[in-house]
């Protein structure tokens, strides 16, 4: 009988619940999310010899492009950020070199965890109001990612 009541017990790990709403620290964090919102994120890393040589680059310029059409999901990396920055992206030589220097030429980028000597991560910001809606988000970045 007590094991049937304990199934039924539900996880709820908001902050709501986990302090009152009246704590310096809860006021301010939802004051906050007023004026930046409010995501989860996760990262995905790229591994690689050379994460820089055109194939890679290639490579994570096609899965990037493919995740920004995930409704509920926005994507930064370091190629992102030059795209946007440097008029575009393709992969040839020039270019990839060209990102190289981009990326490792301060150690903005590799302090921040988005490079590194054989590596590359995309932080994946999901905007995810319900455990479903991120489950569903989640899915579509495995299905893209996966093959």
């Amino acid at each position: 009988m007590e094991r049937r009541f304990a199934l039924g017990v539900g996880q709820d790990d908001s902050v709501e619940r986990l302090v009152v709403r009246t704590d310096p620290d809860y006021v301010a964090t939802q004051a906050f999310t007023k004026v930046f919102g409010q995501s989860e994120t996760a990262i995905l890393v790229a591994e690689a010899a050379d994460p820089f040589a055109p194939g890679v680059l290639k490579r994570l310029d096609e899965l990037e492009r493919r995740l920004v059409g995930i409704p509920g999901l926005g994507v930064e990396s370091v190629l992102e950020i030059f795209r946007r920055t440097q008029g575009g992206f393709q992969p040839t030589p020039e270019r990839c070199l060209a990102v190289r220097r981009f990326a490792t030429d301060t150690d903005l980028f590799a302090r921040q965890g988005l490079v590194g000597e054989r590596f590359v991560s995309l932080v994946l910001s999901l905007d995810a109001k319900t455990p479903e809606q991120r489950r569903e988000v989640l899915a579509a970045v495995d299905r893209i990612v996966d093959p």
